[in-house]
């Protein structure tokens, strides 16, 4: 299994060491995209924000990604505090069904999501979604859920939740992540961030 995420250079500056060094030293193969290097995506998924390509690059990224391995895919900001497992499965998805129905991009939190070999033909459908729109922050989730709607039923696919990816950093999960920018100023988070900063 390979975490992947993709950045923009400042947000990297900020919280890249201590997502690669936390990974590798719980033993994972780990790989950052920075958005600044594929130019060829910038002029084809239409954004309004810089800050929407580069979280979005990783989607653009995931399907043939998919061929050579199974894919962990993590916003930057996140920590791995302990080794990463997972039940088998195709998929694995934070479902968020307390939302209502109407906020399309809120039903799938996409801080953290599992994609096997198997899964390439849901990503390539939403990054044929987000290649035919112009793109707002959080559009990526909506496109997941409408996803899922329409073929989800055809995989085996694993819900996540705070036990497996923590934004409230109080509990003992494999992995804490900042969303919300409210999150990147916690001190939990801060000092462990710190642990594996230089």
């Amino acid at each position: 299994m390979l975490i992947y995420a993709s950045s923009g250079s400042e947000y990297f500056s900020v919280h890249g060491e201590a997502f690669i060094a936390s990974a590798q030293k719980h033993g994972h193969k780990v790989k950052v995209d920075m958005a600044d290097d594929f130019p060829e995506w910038k002029s084809k998924l239409r954004c309004t924000e810089d800050r929407t390509f580069n979280a979005m690059l990783r989607t653009m990224m995931l399907p043939e990604m998919l061929e050579d391995d199974d894919v962990l895919v993590l916003d930057i900001d996140s920590i791995i505090n302990k080794p990463i497992t997972l039940d088998k499965c195709d998929m694995a998805l934070f479902f968020r069904p307390w939302m209502p129905s109407e906020w399309e991009g809120m039903q799938v939190l996409m801080t953290a999501s599992y994609w096997t070999k198997r899964a390439k033909p849901f990503a390539e459908s939403v990054r044929d979604k987000l290649l035919s729109q112009v793109n707002i922050w959080g559009d990526d989730q909506t496109a997941v859920w409408r996803t899922f709607q329409e073929m989800g039923h055809r995989y085996a696919i694993q819900p996540l939740t705070q036990d497996f990816v923590c934004y409230h950093f109080d509990r003992d999960a494999p992995i804490w992540t900042c969303t919300g920018p409210a999150r990147k100023s916690d001190a939990a988070y801060l000092d462990r961030r710190a642990q594996y900063a230089a």
